[in-house]
């Protein structure tokens, strides 16, 4: 948090068309309400408040979790881990980032619009 500064700080990307997209396209996503953990939450805080002043530039923070391979690859050096931890292929990954980023450059040029549907977890 900043001195005077709110108590929380909101994307302005817009997360909901985002996630609708990459849904589309059948890689499992989410809209939250947080960040993650104190580094993570600490990191997009500190980038919305930089960017208070500029209201027209998009923001926000993308978690992505770990790629199967990592997964695997750290599973064939000791014993599985995994106990349902999320992950995803990289190549899914990276199509849902590059999703989100069309996403965002499409409400840019007035092409997209957030849809008025409630969303999001706390984590």
């Amino acid at each position: 948090m900043v001195d005077g500064g709110p108590a929380a700080r909101f994307t302005t990307l817009p997360a909901k068309a985002a996630v609708a997209a990459v849904r589309e396209a059948g890689i499992p996503a989410g809209v939250t309400y947080s960040a993650g953990t104190y580094v993570c939450n600490a990191t997009f805080y500190a980038l919305q408040h930089a960017l208070a002043e500029h209201p027209g530039v998009l923001s926000g923070f993308v978690h992505v979790p770990r790629t199967t391979e990592e997964l695997a690859a750290r599973d064939s050096e000791s014993a599985p881990t995994d106990g349902g931890e999320p992950h995803l292929p990289v190549d899914a990954l990276a199509g849902a980032l590059e999703i989100v980023v069309r996403t965002a450059l499409g409400a840019v040029r007035g092409e997209v619009s957030e849809p008025a549907v409630a969303a999001g977890t706390l984590h």
